[in-house]
């Protein structure tokens, strides 16, 4: 089965900021301090709010924990840690700050997209 076009974008919207919070951020499991691979991977980025409850913060900075398999699988499964549980409590005592992320991303990715447009554009002329 196709993709549809919509989920097709936001596949490649948050592989994009995952991708940009991967390269800005230590490569340090936050709960347990154990490094995480070399290269980037999603299961090493938790949503404290998740997406499927929360999907107007999954593009907010603040709403990512870095954290290793094993941290990651704990938590999914019902077993957070303390400094996992720290944050999310945060998260969920701010999200202003998580709205303005979000925005903030928004704006950016949608500036990147036109940039790419433009230049497709003059291309072709």
């Amino acid at each position: 089965m196709k993709k549809s076009p919509k989920k097709t974008i936001n596949d490649f919207k948050l592989t994009v900021f995952f991708t940009l919070m991967w390269k800005k951020r230590p490569k340090y499991c936050q709960q347990c301090g154990n490094f995480l691979p070399k290269f980037f991977t999603t299961i090493c980025m938790d949503h404290l709010l998740s997406k499927s409850n929360y999907p107007e913060y999954k593009f907010a900075k603040s709403n990512i924990f870095f954290c290793c398999g094993d941290c990651h699988t704990a938590k999914t499964n019902g077993f957070i840690g303390n400094l996992h549980k720290e944050k999310k409590d945060w998260a969920t005592n701010n999200t202003h700050i998580l709205e303005k992320e979000q925005k903030d991303f928004e704006n950016k990715f949608n500036n990147i997209i036109k940039k790419i447009w433009q230049k497709d554009d003059l291309k072709q002329q």
